[in-house]
């Protein structure tokens, strides 16, 4: 069962417990309702009774009050409607009226039955077996200047009442039937296409996911909703692009690997096949397994930061956490390239504060950082260039920064200068080294893993400042001994 099937279920199933239900409810206020319409039908025909037999009384004629019973007696619910006076004499009786005879020679009522009636205040309702019958008897004292002259009675039977309200019962439930039937075909309409509405983009995201695991990272959804879906939609194109970016770079970088580790190796096999085929002078056999041996450190430096690259990314590079100090960090990398940088002619200097306080950082990883940064600026500065090493103590983090007065980045490029492989632009030819163009990446996560940040401000032609942070102290910081 798909989706659309079972949330159609679902929703027509809700449509028809709720109408059920109203349904019910609604019965039951009808009929409560009934029983009040049909209560308040007898008290008014009880005191339109009273009414004409008081002008009876006044007039002394009896033609309107035997045209009212007439007309009262065709509700079939209506047993008898008699007026007796304040003896027991009885002056109308609808059996009378009935007959077409108005003679007045029904029995007398009893005198404390009388008495009982002519006490009440006002109308009364009283429930009598008669014959096996059960009779609703309505009954209400008649006066006459405030003095008792008679009581008026009208006689329900209850069978007739109850297949009454059971009829306008039956006539405002067929009512209700139609509404209820209108209810029920536009709800059930309607959840079908509600299920429609929200199962299409579901079953476009399956289409979607689809092409997207068979390869086809060029899927987008034409979604376009201002809900939930919608919003999941744009996640969706968004994932889709990055993995088409992904993808993108996967090639590039399995493009460009292959064109580095090609080159040297071919390199490395034409001077071998040189020596084997003593192609090569004696004395210039040394200058070649140099260059050899330098094709060689370069492929391990380059396997070796394409195997660290992957450890950071999927965060399984171990790091050995120690409180250090920064400033023998510094000195070694300084060291390292100070002979380097006089022999192309570029001035490299160093500014440290004194009071630098111990670091929680893997000591090897933050110099392989300054390494790489050291290593960069060195080759895109000219010669009688500079580049300048600093340190900034700040109150919650060691800020290390890599100036030079090299060419620069481009604003347009600024953002990829810590892409994998990213060749920003050419260095200068008398700096040419050999580079595995990963570098600032390795950077980048080292950094990151240290809880710091790592940024590059840079203006074409006036060189670049790459600036990173340490924080002083870390969640996991080993305890100081």
């Amino acid at each position: 069962m798909n989706l659309r099937t079972k949330f159609a279920i679902t929703t027509s199933a809700t449509v028809l417990l709720t109408l059920a239900t109203t349904w019910i409810f609604s019965s039951l206020l009808e009929r409560r309702h009934l029983l009040t319409q049909l209560e308040a039908e007898r008290s008014k025909t009880l005191e339109e009774l009273i009414q004409i037999c008081s002008d009876a009384w006044i007039t002394h004629s009896d033609i309107l009050l035997v045209r009212y019973i007439q007309t009262a007696l065709k509700d079939p619910s209506i047993a008898t409607i008699e007026w007796i006076d304040e003896k027991g004499s009885v002056l109308m009786h609808s059996d009378l009226v009935r007959k077409g005879t108005f003679k007045r020679s029904l029995p007398k009522k009893s005198i404390s039955e009388m008495q009982e009636l002519l006490s009440l205040k006002g109308p009364t309702q009283r429930f009598l077996s008669v014959g096996g019958k059960t009779i609703v008897d309505l009954a209400s004292p008649l006066f006459f200047q405030k003095q008792p002259i008679g009581v008026i009675h009208i006689s329900y039977e209850k069978s007739q009442i109850d297949a009454l309200l059971n009829q306008r019962q039956k006539e405002a439930q067929a009512r209700l039937l139609v509404v209820v039937l209108g209810c029920l075909g536009v709800g059930l309409m309607a959840s079908f296409l509600l299920a429609r509405n929200l199962t299409r983009p579901i079953q476009q995201f399956v289409r979607g996911v689809q092409k997207i695991g068979s390869g086809d990272l060029g899927t987008r959804l034409p979604i376009h909703r201002r809900d939930e879906l919608g919003l999941l939609a744009q996640e969706f194109n968004a994932m889709a692009l990055k993995l088409q970016e992904l993808d993108r770079m996967k090639d590039d970088f399995i493009s460009y690997a292959s064109h580095e580790l090609r080159n040297p190796l071919a390199v490395m096999q034409g001077y071998m096949d040189l020596l084997l085929a003593g192609k090569i002078a004696p004395e210039k056999e040394k200058e070649t397994l140099q260059v050899m041996r330098e094709n060689t450190r370069w492929l391990t430096r380059l396997v070796t930061d394409i195997l660290d690259l992957t450890k950071l990314e999927a965060g399984r590079m171990p790091f050995r956490w120690e409180l250090a100090d920064l400033n023998p960090i510094l000195q070694n990398a300084f060291d390292l390239f100070q002979l380097k940088a006089q022999e192309l002619g570029v001035n490299l200097e160093m500014t440290c504060p004194p009071d630098l306080p111990l670091l929680s950082m893997d000591p090897d990883r933050i110099e392989q950082v300054l390494v790489n940064l050291l290593s960069n600026a060195l080759k895109f500065t000219p010669a009688r260039g500079r580049i300048t090493i600093s340190v900034e103590n700040l109150k919650e983090e060691a800020r290390l920064s890599v100036q030079d007065t090299g060419a620069g980045v481009p604003a347009d490029k600024i953002h990829k200068v810590f892409s994998k492989f990213e060749q920003i632009h050419e260095q200068d030819p008398a700096h040419k080294v050999l580079s595995t163009g990963l570098g600032l990446s390795l950077s980048k996560l080292i950094v990151e893993a240290h809880g710091g940040k790592i940024g590059v401000e840079s203006h074409p032609g006036q060189g670049s400042r790459f600036t990173f942070s340490i924080p002083k102290s870390r969640k996991d910081d080993p305890p100081q001994t």
